[in-house]
């Protein structure tokens, strides 16, 4: 005899909608577990604003971090890196280190000198000298030496007239806190992902040394 289909009762019918529900916000909530997970522990989205970082990377860009790196290893001379600085909890910045703990890095004449050695930095903006603000009649912190400590770290914008960075952060009271500490730092700039017309990779730099 044919097999006779009964039709579901309406308590059937209410347990099928309830289980869908329930799997649609199980689901849900994995998702977003695994974008919060990912977002902190691997990569990240950050959006540039302003002109310091300028011609590497662009005002409005959106750019992705790699978190994970830095678990691996320290960070290294040539590194973009996000960050918040010693003079803000709030705001994120976003420079290039020149000095790893240990180094001696010296301003001098537009040029940087890091363990008496000039470096090579074909990234920067222009040809111009380290002052933060161009139409400044004198530079702030030329040609003074920071000797940067354990577990910090010294930074510059590539666009060198138009940088807040360690040779400007300054505490209430007026003192300097040039360096970044490594807990502070949220990852390294890999790639540029937005307008779609500037996808790019963020190119790796050699901070090469020369006599």
């Amino acid at each position: 005899m044919p097999k006779v289909l009964k039709k579901k009762g309406k308590d059937e019918e209410k347990q099928s909608v309830w289980r869908f529900l329930l799997d649609v916000v199980v689901n849900s909530i994995v998702i977003i577990v695994i974008f919060y997970l990912v977002q902190y522990f691997l990569f990240a989205p950050f959006q540039v604003v302003g002109r310091s970082m300028v011609n590497t990377l662009h005002d409005g860009e959106y750019i992705i971090i790699s978190k994970i790196g830095y678990y691996l290893h320290e960070p290294e001379r040539g590194d973009i890196v996000v960050f918040k600085p010693p003079s803000s909890n709030k705001d994120y910045y976003i420079k290039r280190i020149v000095g790893i703990p240990g180094d001696e890095v010296k301003l001098s004449k537009g040029k940087v000198f890091v363990n008496d050695k000039e470096t090579q930095e074909e990234y920067i903006y222009q040809d111009v000298p380290t002052c933060l603000i161009a139409r400044m009649s004198s530079c702030p912190n030329d040609s003074k030496i920071y000797q940067v400590p354990e577990g910090k770290y010294f930074v510059l914008g590539d666009n060198r007239a138009g940088s807040s960075d360690s040779r400007t952060w300054h505490d209430a009271d007026n003192r300097e806190i040039p360096f970044v500490e490594k807990g502070y730092i949220e990852g390294k700039a890999k790639l540029v992902l937005l307008p779609v017309f500037s996808v790019r990779l963020i190119p790796e730099v050699n901070s090469e040394l020369v006599n």
